[in-house]
């Protein structure tokens, strides 16, 4: 199987695109994509490269974070924003802290719970 045509399958799959989508842009059949498609590596590399994709536009999305939070920030406190864009701003800024609190505890306690796992592992 070339690995080329697997790469540009994948691609397009970790994109988002359908099967037809997939084969259009590999240049061959919507069934080879479906055979492809259903082999547990071209499977692996699907999730692999989408994960890539979601880290690269996180990483985006975090460098704008803080321009974001000035904006919303601006209009919470400006006297002048109509009050609901007042309340929407500051409802916004609650709720994503909010979600980012339990986002990170939820990441603390699973590295702790995986360091318990492995000295567990180490000493029976």
């Amino acid at each position: 199987m070339s690995r080329n045509l697997d790469d540009l399958i994948v691609t397009a799959l970790a994109s988002g695109r359908t099967w037809v989508q997939a084969a259009e842009a590999a240049g061959c059949s919507v069934r080879h994509v479906a055979r492809r498609a259903a082999d547990p590596d071209v499977r692996r590399r699907v999730t692999e490269v989408r994960g890539h994709i979601l880290d690269r536009a996180f990483g985006t999305a975090s460098d704008q974070l803080a321009g974001a939070v000035a904006t919303l920030s601006s209009v919470m406190v400006d006297t002048e924003a109509p009050p609901a864009a007042r309340v929407s701003a500051a409802a916004k800024l609650i709720d994503a802290a909010l979600r980012l609190r339990g986002e990170l505890d939820v990441e603390h306690r699973l590295a702790r719970l995986e360091e318990l796992t492995s000295a567990r592992e180490i000493n029976p």
